[in-house]
């Protein structure tokens, strides 16, 4: 699992969405409007393209011939506009390097160069290119979907890359990342870099909850997610945990309680799916006692249970929870009862001499 990463000085690789984003339009670039892009024409160039371009990759542009002008500002532009530096690397290839950290990762941007009919270039031509890194939610746990989840789970979030920066615990950025509806109480804190752990208070029983990692995470350029990011799970429904006494037990008392135990508060109808049977199958009277918690039941029987007798103790499906939901499954344990004194040996035995 790739959740669990040393964190120390880690940037966590770009599982980038690879989306392809409208080139933001520019009212005027070189001092004319921009215009779409167009086929270039033998023996012109632009790099770099497509979606996974390195923050720090040079932008290069080579004409079919040398240019008539050297001035780099009056070729083409970088848009949006970026720090960086001019170079010629020949007479016909100039090459913009962007300034350290590099261009904003996950952005879109357009290169526009202007016309130059005495290098082969009659008129203007727009590239495009989408840097690495995009921001996004790599992992989930609990998953978008998950049910039966327990109550002392985390919910941890793994982004794609680093969000918060690395300093002290003391020094973490505190500033909430996640939503929940119905609302939760808890505690957030960041593991990592790009991992943060939601820790909370307490989850109800047998509820859905909806999660919102909301889009806009952090104010830095390139670390806001595009879209809000939304996922659901459902935390554990009713079911039995334990049976005392516990399947095939032998030499049960007479007057042997039946417990049953839930994983949550329990509806106190829920006595009625609950009894102990004979092997005859008869039903053997008796009452259930809740404890405060509502999550053990206790079936005392009204008389002793005969002697050397198997029994079966029967909790039915479809109890309800206090919370709501119900029990899926029926739950069933057989245990016999002790016999009567006897003697079992004597010594010296019965008839022995010498």
């Amino acid at each position: 699992m790739t959740l669990f990463r040393r964190a120390a000085g880690y940037r966590a690789a770009a599982v980038t969405l690879a989306l392809l984003v409208a080139v933001v339009s520019v009212s005027q670039v070189l001092g004319r409007p921009s215009l779409p892009a167009m086929r270039e024409p033998a023996g012109f160039a632009v790099t770099p393209r497509g979606t996974e371009v390195a923050r720090t990759a040079p932008v290069t542009v080579t004409f079919a011939a040398a240019p008539g002008v050297r001035a780099p500002e009056e070729l083409f532009a970088v848009d949006p506009p970026t720090p960086g530096t001019y170079a010629w690397l020949s007479a016909r290839t100039l090459l913009f390097q962007p300034d350290y950290p590099g261009f904003t990762r996950g952005s879109t941007y357009a290169v526009h160069v202007a016309p130059r009919p005495e290098a082969g270039l009659a008129d203007p031509v727009t590239s495009t290119f989408t840097v690495t890194g995009r921001l996004g939610v790599q992992q989930l746990i609990p998953a978008d979907g998950d049910t039966e989840v327990p109550l002392e789970a985390p919910v941890i979030i793994q982004f794609s890359r680093s969000v918060a920066p690395l300093t002290t615990l003391a020094a973490q950025r505190s500033d909430p990342v996640v939503r929940f509806d119905p609302p939760l109480d808890g505690h957030g804190e960041w593991l990592n870099t790009a991992i943060y752990r939601f820790t909370p208070a307490r989850l109800a029983p047998s509820t859905a909850y909806r999660l919102t990692i909301p889009k806009g995470l952090t104010s830095a350029a390139d670390g806001v997610l595009a879209a809000d990011v939304v996922a659901t799970f459902r935390t554990i429904s009713p079911a039995v945990t334990a049976l005392t006494p516990e399947a095939n037990t032998q030499f049960a008392s007479p007057r042997q309680p039946v417990v049953v135990r839930f994983n949550q508060p329990m509806d106190r109808s829920a006595a009625a799916g609950i009894s102990l049977g004979e092997s005859s199958g008869a039903p053997v009277p008796g009452s259930v006692v809740w404890s405060d918690s509502d999550t053990v039941a206790t079936f005392t029987p009204d008389g002793r249970l005969a002697p050397s007798a198997k029994y079966t103790v029967s909790v039915t499906k479809g109890l309800k929870g206090a919370a709501g939901g119900e029990t899926a499954a029926a739950r069933t344990a057989g245990f016999t009862t002790a016999a009567l004194p006897s003697v079992a040996q004597t010594s010296p035995r019965n008839g022995d001499t010498g």
